[in-house]
């Protein structure tokens, strides 16, 4: 039988889910309620604040009546003005931390106050009642501090992190107590609005347990963490578009597999021809060569090989897959200089954190760690101030390999393609055409060290004293890579021996990364918390990929598929990858993401959740 003898004030807003609440505790414990505060949600409230009121303009109209039929249909058996019909005091109020509200408190003098996601303020309220202020939060703290906590999380990425916080009220606003956090799952086959109501269920029900359990023992749950609460929600975020890549998230995570923006980014860069996109381009303003300025976002390029044609060796005349002209590569980065404004790969996620990106910014990445970055790309981005990425492998620094892709491309260039097919059909036990284009050939069926094995076979065949490359003629040393990171460049984890991860175990990948990692700070390296993933397309992660990220929370992910930043990922940053591109190319190249950037979010800007 549950106490009488505890005296109860309950707090909610003039709204369909604190109705619920209210019904629910005037159904659980009816004998204890003493006062209900109801605190006016309408435009008396002048202390509301620019956020609430954006947020308040996306909660009306069509949009509301839909989240309110999703709750209401969680809560079946129940009149949500149920609370009406009890013995209590009510009073409706536009301020709780008002002195007339205070006087009221002082009346009843409660023993525990049950607050429905209302901010407290005012000492007295949390001082008088002796069981404590208890209150629920529509988000995780101390990450989520506001009541868009939800479509935070979403356009965060964060989707661990969506859920509620049910805390004591504590006299310093920026810590509480948390007595329990609960997590609801987005991965249900779920739209945002029915997500939304889920974590509003869920708070309605812990609070309603949590109070149930003061009452019934009448003492105080003990706490189990203080936490001090950051409010990662910028003020100058649009909260309209917020909402919408909130949407865009769910339908994805819905409908795909990870990585969800760039499975979806692929599927739709997939359906536009060469044919179309200039048909497209030519017709309207993102193909313009006299641009002043990009579309605003985050472009992350990739480049591997810059080459000077007029003093370049054998191999990086070979490698023309990857290769980029110096001339090329320096029209390139005057063209982004002009046009956009220059960052650091570990700046881009701060950069987000302060809200709306309303500029466009650039980053250089290079991959693989090739030797002629230094010669001929660090003079070049030193005159311009630009601090790329290089993101490297520590197996092609320290011991005598070359990545295999070199070599091979290097060997079928010196016509040795027919003893790379004899290799493999000794290899894999399989007969190959003579036709077979053996570069293409070896990423597409590549077996974890079994591939690279069998060009490193036909090498050491054919290799002479005349033609004999190794790791320290082809990429960056540990000497070089100091020298880069002194003059400002960064260096990120392209795992150790640059493996297709989906192709391996979960053992595998965490001993690829990590170990490339402990390397890198043995030798005096200091590597940033980015992963790129090697060959860098969806097809080329796995489960396994993500296990590893969501375990190491830490760490950012990042694709080669294409793809302008203009939201925040972790685990799905988007890159375009250039090769020998004159400088017309390269524009046309910018302008199809743009475009395709553009038609994601069109797709879902009048889609229902």
């Amino acid at each position: 039988m549950i106490s009488g003898n505890v005296k109860v004030i309950v707090i909610a807003k003039d709204e369909i889910q604190d109705y619920i609440f209210l019904s629910k505790c005037c159904e659980l414990f009816p004998g204890n309620i003493e006062g209900i505060f109801i605190q006016s949600t309408g435009n008396s409230n002048k202390k509301s604040s620019n956020i609430q009121l954006k947020i308040n303009k996306i909660d009306t109209g069509i949009e509301k009546q839909k989240f309110e039929k999703e709750l209401r249909s969680l809560y079946r058996n129940i009149s949500i003005m149920y609370w009406k019909y009890i013995d209590s005091h009510v009073f409706v109020v536009d301020d709780i931390n008002s002195q007339s509200s205070t006087r009221s408190l002082h009346n009843i003098c409660p023993d525990l106050i049950l607050s429905f996601g209302v901010k407290i303020h005012q000492d007295d309220w949390m001082n008088i009642p002796r069981l404590g202020a208890v209150n629920m939060h529509t988000g995780i703290f101390p990450y989520y501090n506001n009541s868009f906590s939800t479509q935070w999380a979403l356009y965060q990425e964060n989707y661990y992190n969506i859920g509620i916080t049910i805390y004591y009220t504590d006299q310093n606003d920026k810590e509480v107590k948390i007595i329990s956090e609960h997590l609801v799952d987005p991965f249900q086959n779920i739209s945002l609005i029915r997500l939304k109501a889920k974590v509003l269920k869920s708070g309605i029900d812990r609070l309603l347990e949590t109070g149930f359990q003061i009452i019934n023992n009448s003492s105080r749950i003990r706490y189990k963490a203080e936490k001090f609460i950051v409010d990662c929600y910028p003020k100058q975020i649009n909260t309209m578009f917020c909402e919408k890549v909130a949407t865009l998230r769910m339908k994805l995570i819905n409908q795909y597999e990870w990585p969800f923006i760039p499975n979806y980014y692929e599927k739709i860069s997939f359906k536009f021809s060469t044919k179309i996109v200039n048909k497209i381009l030519n017709k309207s303003m993102y193909f313009n060569y006299h641009r002043k300025q990009l579309q605003n976002g985050v472009y992350i390029f990739l480049y591997h090989s810059i080459v000077d044609l007029s003093c370049c060796s054998n191999w990086e005349r070979a490698s023309k897959k990857v290769m980029t002209e110096k001339a090329n590569f320096n029209n390139h980065i005057n063209f982004l200089y002009d046009h956009a404004i220059n960052i650091k790969l570990s700046e881009v996620t701060e950069l987000f954190k302060k809200g709306n990106i309303d500029k466009p910014y650039f980053v250089i990445t290079f991959d693989d760690g090739l030797k002629n970055i230094s010669t001929n790309a660090l003079p070049l981005c030193s005159h311009k101030k630009i601090n790329p990425t290089v993101f490297i492998n520590a197996n092609f620094v320290e011991k005598p390999y070359v990545y295999y892709r070199v070599l091979c491309a290097l060997l079928i260039s010196e016509g040795y393609e027919h003893k790379i097919i004899k290799a493999f059909e000794k290899l894999l036990n399989i007969k190959l055409s003579s036709n077979t284009d053996m570069l293409s050939f070896t990423k597409n069926n590549y077996q974890y060290q079994t591939t690279e094995k069998a060009i490193y076979s036909v090498w050491n065949e054919v290799k002479d004293k005349d033609n004999n490359i190794n790791n320290k003629l082809v990429h960056l040393q540990w000497e070089d890579l100091l020298i880069l990171q002194k003059n400002g460049w960064e260096i990120g984890n392209h795992t150790l021996s640059h493996p297709i991860l989906s192709k391996l175990t979960y053992v595998q990948q965490k001993n690829e990364i990590e170990t490339n990692v402990v390397r890198m700070n043995d030798n005096g390296i200091k590597c940033i918390k980015w992963l790129s993933y090697p060959y860098g397309s969806v097809k080329h992660v796995d489960n396994n990929t993500y296990r590893w990220l969501c375990e190491n929370d830490d760490w950012n992910g990042i694709f080669a598929s294409g793809g302008i930043n203009i939201f925040p990922s972790r685990t799905e940053w988007l890159r375009i990858g250039i090769g020998n591109d004159d400088i017309k190319t390269f524009i046309k190249k910018i302008s199809i993401n743009e475009y395709i950037m553009k038609k994601i979010l069109h797709q879902h800007n009048n889609c229902s959740n």
